[in-house]
């Protein structure tokens, strides 16, 4: 498994609009199954001033990933490898965060 960035170009984005597309894409990854292959929604990433979304997944490999936001109905020019360092423990899927 490794980490996968989708970009997509938006004219504007809302919270509200953001966190649609997430929902969206976290049921077009649960919705989907193939042989050995596996994808899984971790988040998105707006940057205004770009007018660019990034959608964070854990796949297999990048077709999954280019197959589950294309089934989410999602933007995407290309998806790319890519490595995510010190993650915060809030993040903890336990549950559990050093943050107080």
């Amino acid at each position: 498994m490794g980490t996968f960035l989708a970009e997509g170009y938006l004219s504007s984005a809302t919270a509200d609009g953001l966190a649609r597309d997430g929902t969206r894409a976290a049921a077009a990854t649960s919705e989907l199954a193939w042989d050995r292959g596996r994808v899984c929604y971790l988040g998105s990433i707006f940057l205004p001033a770009d007018q660019t979304c990034l959608l964070i997944f854990e796949a297999s490999a990048a077709e999954y990933v280019s197959r589950a936001c294309h089934r989410a109905g999602l933007p995407c020019e290309r998806v790319t490898a890519a490595m995510i360092a010190g993650r915060a423990p809030a993040c903890d899927p336990s549950g559990a965060s050093a943050c107080g």
